[in-house]
């Protein structure tokens, strides 16, 4: 019955667990099909009469190994809350896990397994919630004790910085004009002004501008003898870097193995919980994948579990796009079936 006149299927529905689909095409046709006969029609099929012909008796026990398959396979997909089991069935008739489950007992099943997943969620949500509040907590310790450690170090820099000043001047006193020697302590006593005030010239990875509410109320920032604040706040910001990735690799070498295990396991723990997310709230779109991953990025902006991986926003688009790439996929292969059928 498919053909270039009517279109190709684009969407299917099982007809009350029996054998018969209603089917939409492209150009808006809808049309019956069985999968059993392989018989199309336009009109409603008499589901009553038919499929007590042709459905068998279901068996009285089905084995629980073949349950338990079924039950991990439901789980897999991560579905949502509202999931159904006519809206999952295209996803489900190509597996063979499925296939071996009785026809008359593949829907009660799936209802069965989908209440007992959905018990099991509720009972991990208080989990991973004070895991993340863990987390944050630990995050925050290591963020204060570091800004302590970096104060201290910069602290130092500056006092030895202010002693080499005064040292050079009388060692350069007999070489050097008056203006010179001008000019070198007013250049020091900005850099010192700069190590005081400025405690974080950095901001999304970029160098920020000079913060000149913090330092023109101060005498070091207004010597007639500055010729260049821009070259000497450069020169700050390259040795304020230069001291925080000496501090980062020295603490980072004190750190046991154990530590940065448990950092990427919980981290991982994100992801994976990033994941469920995904597949309870992303459903298959045609269209540009780059504007279907920003409108995606819209819609999940305001979960938590989005949220959480602020700090990992490459390896949390990526995990968009794969999921998009497999929900492509599955509609691809049935589409394809349905196509072989007919």
């Amino acid at each position: 019955m498919v053909g270039a006149e009517i279109g190709v299927p684009v969407n299917w529905v099982q007809l009350n667990e029996s054998q018969w689909y209603k089917v939409e095409t492209s150009k808006n046709y809808t049309y019956y099909y069985n999968r059993e006969t392989k018989e199309s029609s336009w009109e409603i099929p008499n589901l009553e009469v038919k499929e007590a012909e042709s459905t068998p008796e279901p068996k009285d026990e089905i084995p629980q190994a073949h349950i338990d398959e079924y039950k991990a396979l439901i789980k897999s997909f991560n579905l949502p809350n509202h999931a159904q089991f006519e809206q999952i069935l295209p996803r489900l008739l190509t597996n063979e896990v499925f296939t071996r489950i009785p026809q008359a007992h593949r829907k009660r099943l799936f209802n069965s397994i989908r209440r007992e997943l959905l018990e099991e969620r509720t009972r991990n949500t208080a989990d991973d919630a004070n895991l993340v509040r863990n987390i944050q907590i630990e995050q925050l310790k290591k963020e204060e004790k570091r800004q302590r450690e970096l104060e201290h170090l910069v602290n130092t820099a500056s006092k030895y910085r202010i002693k080499n000043g005064g040292n050079k001047e009388k060692s350069d006193s007999n070489g050097h004009s008056r203006g010179i020697h001008a000019q070198e302590m007013a250049e020091t006593a900005f850099m010192s002004l700069l190590h005081e005030k400025v405690k974080q010239p950095f901001c999304n990875g970029r160098v920020e501008p000079i913060p000149y509410e913090l330092i023109d109320s101060d005498p070091r920032s207004k010597s007639e003898y500055l010729k260049n604040k821009q070259e000497i706040y450069r020169k700050f910001t390259d040795k304020f870097l230069d001291a925080r990735i000496e501090l980062f690799d020295e603490k980072l070498q004190q750190l046991p193995d154990s530590c940065l295990n448990s950092d990427l396991k919980k981290k991982q723990q994100l992801m994976e919980s990033f994941k469920v997310m995904l597949r309870q709230t992303i459903s298959y779109k045609s269209g540009d994948k780059k504007k279907i991953l920003e409108e995606s990025k819209k819609t999940l902006s305001q979960d938590q579990r989005y949220q959480r991986l602020e700090g990992f926003p490459k390896e949390r688009d990526d995990l968009i796009l794969e999921w998009l790439s497999e929900l492509e996929e599955n509609h691809r292969n049935v589409k394809s079936i349905v196509l072989e059928d007919e």
